[in-house]
């Protein structure tokens, strides 16, 4: 399987793509230099993806300012595409 479509596979579901976000949150913070506490900021999708990492690691977590983040909405399939950003 080449890696696109690798890469499409572990988007298959809303699941899997969680997974892999999970999977590289886990990797990323093991390879940045930073201290054991620290702070987040963060807008939109960067928001949802702060809320995961304090999520999996909140004692890691100093503190988080997050700016109009993505996924604090409860889905509502009568709005969800009022701005055209899905084609069903």
């Amino acid at each position: 399987m080449n890696t696109r479509a690798t890469e499409m596979a572990q988007c298959a579901t809303p699941e899997t793509a969680e997974e892999w976000i999970r999977e590289y949150i886990t990797k990323l913070l093991a390879g940045l230099d930073i201290p054991e506490k620290f702070y987040m900021t963060a807008h939109s999708w960067g928001g949802y993806f702060s809320m995961m990492v304090g999520s999996m690691y909140p004692e890691r977590i100093e503190s988080m300012f997050l700016m109009s983040p993505a996924g604090t909405n409860s889905y509502n399939p009568e709005t969800y595409d009022q701005y055209g950003y899905v084609s069903l």
